[in-house]
């Protein structure tokens, strides 16, 4: 185990790289806070890097000690986004994702260009939540290792089964199970339609909604209610809704 007290020390400077999406691509290493999402992403089957911790830092994973860090709480505030982050931080090699076996009457989500990582790591947290079977992103330049993403997630990036590929591509590998796009044109509700074979449920950007070839990608235009005068709710709610929904049908 190693103490650092300067700001100068490289891997401080190292750290602070890795806030930024072009370094942490180019290294394939990312920032994890927090000891609930550590033990995921270790439990996830993610390579350790480094670890970094404070002096009163309860959490003690099986790491070289070679590659352990204590540092000041100044230090930790520097290199954290998220305050102190419970007294410790890690560092974990990027994993090449494995694809997704699709089951049949499986419950999935397909996320088209939804821009916050905020929002896209509440979705993670209530798939995981609600034991979604798989997810497929159609955008590549998202960032999935974002560190604002991974703490909205609280972990459950590392939980989900991730995908990237083209529209198309989804559509194919999800043959035999519906596709469901929400829309306030709709004309059935979420309590109405029929979801006895599977559901898909697509999601799309929170400022200009789903492309016009991913609605056409869906095999049925669903609502969600709304008593109100507003006539939409953020994404990550309304995913929230769509696959509690699915699960509650099927208890």
């Amino acid at each position: 185990m190693l103490k650092i007290e300067s700001a100068q020390n490289p891997k401080i400077k190292w750290l602070l790289q890795l806030h930024k999406r072009r370094k942490r691509d180019e290294y394939r290493t990312f920032l994890v806070e927090g000891r609930r999402e550590i033990e995921l992403a270790i439990q996830s089957g993610y390579e350790w890097d480094a670890f970094f911790f404070l002096p009163d830092c309860k959490f003690e994973p099986k790491i070289d000690t070679a590659k352990s860090y204590q540092l000041t709480s100044a230090l930790m505030q520097k290199v954290s986004l998220r305050g102190l982050t419970e007294g410790c931080i890690a560092t974990f090699h990027y994993k090449d994702a494995k694809p997704i076996a699709v089951k049949q009457k499986g419950l999935y989500l397909i996320i088209e260009s939804v821009e916050k990582p905020g929002n896209l790591g509440a979705i993670l947290r209530s798939a995981d939540g609600a034991g979604v079977d798989g997810i497929f992103i159609c955008d590549e330049k998202l960032d999935l290792y974002n560190p604002n993403l991974i703490r909205a997630s609280l972990g459950a990036r590392f939980t989900q089964a991730l995908e990237v590929l083209s529209l198309q591509e989804i559509k194919t590998k999800l043959a035999g199970i519906p596709i469901f796009a929400t829309s306030p044109e709709a004309t059935k509700n979420i309590w109405q339609v029929d979801l006895q074979n599977g559901a898909a449920w697509l999601l799309g950007s929170e400022k200009d909604g789903l492309s016009q070839l991913a609605m056409d990608m869906a095999d049925e235009l669903v609502k969600i209610p709304m008593s109100g005068q507003v006539d939409s709710l953020n994404v990550s709610v309304a995913s929230a809704l769509v696959i509690y929904e699915s699960r509650r049908r099927w208890l």
